[in-house]
């Protein structure tokens, strides 16, 4: 009776969150009789709640070699190993729990659960959430795990649907709120995201995931400041012109603005610790320092050029130079620094989503096409401009402008609809795609924007005849790389009919 009662008080204080006291008091069970399979289940429950998932992937092979017909103790290993990414030890785990117990929900959740990660196994998944749907219809935990099965496939509009039943049966369920939360992540609205993850923070401070989920979406805040401040300093090349400093000025306040709507979406007890990030975190510094050369560099290249430079006639050649390349050497040392403190960081604790059903998809290919589409939309921006560009007696500033605006407005919305689309099976085309040759497309995007924005901002045209050279370049790089994957869709396009009339032809 005494056990009952401490594995009682163990109980209460993981469900109150004091996870801990309650994995002490439980662990202290197991001390005095090591084949206690409800205190080792319940050591488990506390390790799972910690994050600790090789620790609960022992504690809980302990409680089945203790009871091999107690469920619980096996769902609670295909738990850890579906957080180990051991998916088909996940799935076999899960299986024997929905066979000791085939009339409880609980097993077919953990067997969708496991079924998520598998290839081809989407249907499956989807079945076992039906059937423990059907067996406790008021329970919000399987219509939250049918939302990570529909995240899983790609169906936002059902996945959001799924979490929100989730949430009428249950509104302070932590899982469907970062579900949700997640959906806008995907879906390029890190603000409102930020909003879920911070409810789910207040229904569930101890879990995990909301760090990993703040980190993330200040990290992109962060890398949107950066640019901001690159394409101000880039802009106030051309500092001798008053409108350059209000364009350097409002591209500096939305790269304030957007970080600081990140920062006030952050759940409070959070705001310290990400404070915190920017003196501690190594990535998070190194883009700190990162912005703030930026816009000292484009201060100090504005003044140069207001100073240096005159507004109408010709150009001197030597301070020109020096002005015009200065941003970019100090873009070329940002990204080195950037590129090393990321890998170095990369080899203790990479930035991941936790709980995310879509981290498996991968992402290297998907990063190529992106920025490979980013590319082919600058070098078809270029195209319209060229011949304005070099007919400087032909068209005007106020005509450029006309033409160049519009331009640059449909390149950021094509830009932001890019940005927000979800990784697809497609990228993994790319996967095998040289990395040599695709780190050079955002160097061909900054390129291509770049001479859009001195299109438009420059009164005089002899500047754009001789940087047209730059931006030619670039769409002689691009025209192969194009070529190759026209190519590639075509021969992916013939290659299922080819196989179909092989097959039909064969029983003739």
């Amino acid at each position: 009776m005494e056990i009952d009662g401490r594995l009682g008080r163990a109980q209460a204080l993981l469900e109150v969150g004091r996870t801990r006291q309650a994995r002490e008091l439980a662990a202290g069970v197991v001390a005095e009789r090591p084949s206690d399979v409800e205190a080792l289940c319940l050591v488990a429950e506390c390790l799972s709640r910690e994050g600790d998932d090789r620790v609960m992937l022992a504690a809980a092979e302990r409680a089945v070699a203790a009871d091999p017909a107690y469920e619980h103790a096996h769902r609670l290993r295909a738990l850890a190993l579906v957080r180990l990414e051991r998916g088909a030890d996940a799935v076999a785990a899960a299986r024997e729990a929905v066979r000791l117990a085939p009339g409880t929900w609980q097993g077919q959740v953990m067997l969708a659960l496991a079924l998520i990660g598998e290839q081809g196994q989407r249907r499956r998944a989807f079945g076992a959430c039906r059937q423990a749907i059907a067996l406790a219809p008021d329970e919000a935990e399987p219509h939250f795990v049918q939302g990570l099965v529909r995240h899983a496939s790609g169906s936002s509009f059902a996945a959001r649907r799924s979490y929100g039943r989730a949430l009428r049966l249950d509104p302070q369920h932590s899982g469907a709120l970062e579900g949700l939360g997640r959906l806008h992540l995907r879906a390029g609205r890190p603000v409102s995201a930020l909003r879920h993850f911070r409810a789910a923070a207040a229904v569930d401070p101890t879990g995990v995931a909301g760090v990993a989920h703040a980190e993330r979406v200040m990290f992109a805040a962060l890398n949107i400041s950066v640019l901001t401040t690159f394409f101000a300093a880039f802009v106030l090349i051309f500092g001798v012109l008053p409108g350059a400093w209000a364009v350097a000025a409002t591209l500096v306040a939305f790269g304030v603005w957007w970080l600081w709507r990140a920062g006030r979406a952050l759940p409070p007890p959070l705001r310290p610790t990400v404070r915190g990030w920017l003196r501690s975190n190594p990535r998070f510094a190194v883009r700190v320092w990162s912005a703030g050369g930026f816009l000292a560099v484009g201060m100090a290249c504005g003044i140069a050029s207001a100073v240096m430079l005159p507004a109408d006639g010709p150009l001197p050649p030597g301070p020109t130079i020096a002005i015009a390349v200065t941003p970019m050497v100090a873009l070329l040392v940002a990204a080195a620094m950037i590129k090393t403190v990321d890998t170095r960081a990369d080899r203790t604790r990479p930035i991941v989503d936790q709980g995310d059903p879509l981290v498996q998809v991968t992402e290297a290919g998907w990063t190529k096409l992106v920025y490979f589409w980013l590319y082919r939309a600058g070098v078809l921006a270029f195209v319209p401009v060229f011949v304005p560009a070099t007919s400087p007696e032909a068209f005007g500033w106020a005509e450029r402008a006309g033409i160049g605006l519009p331009i640059i407005a449909v390149l950021a919305l094509y830009g932001r609809h890019v940005l927000r689309r979800r990784p697809g099976a497609i990228g993994v085309s790319w996967e095998r795609f040289p990395r040599e040759i695709s780190v050079l497309f955002p160097v061909g995007v900054v390129i291509c924007v770049g001479y859009l924005l001195l299109f438009v901002v420059m009164p005089s045209s002899d500047w754009l005849a001789d940087a047209v050279v730059a931006p030619f370049m670039a769409v002689l790089f691009f025209v192969p790389v194009q070529l190759w994957w026209m190519v590639y869709r075509l021969v992916r396009a013939l290659r299922p009919r080819t196989t179909s009339a092989g097959r039909s032809e064969g029983p003739a």
